[in-house]
């Protein structure tokens, strides 16, 4: 991460900030293909938090989103998502997106090849 923070403050952005999307919930039984478990999660969001933290980088917590409804938006034994969950994540993002922009427009450029 620190050489992303390096790169970040010497290159122009377009005047486009960043945000930072907390890493979704792991299954409660802790078994699926990534064999990602609740602790690595934490860990993940943790360091990341202090490092987001210290530099003001919005956050979009997908974690405390999810959390609590991951029965109904979690595939089984898996850390994807259904539509539903999809669609929360979705919303969530675009809704701190537009309030960190004071809802400002966007303007979107072609991906590079």
């Amino acid at each position: 991460m620190r050489g992303w923070f390096i790169k970040m403050k010497t290159s122009p952005l377009s005047g486009s900030r960043p945000i930072w999307v907390r890493t979704t919930p792991a299954p409660p039984s802790g078994k699926n293909a990534e064999e990602f478990n609740e602790a690595q999660c934490d860990q993940l969001n943790r360091v990341a938090d202090g490092v987001m933290q210290a530099h003001n980088i919005p956050e979009v917590d997908l974690y405390a989103l999810l959390k609590p409804k991951l029965g109904e938006v979690q595939l089984p034994n898996n850390v994807h998502f259904n539509d539903a969950g999809y669609s929360l994540m979705g919303a969530e993002v675009g809704r701190v997106v537009l309030a960190s922009e004071g809802g400002a427009r966007f303007r979107f450029s072609k991906p590079r090849p």
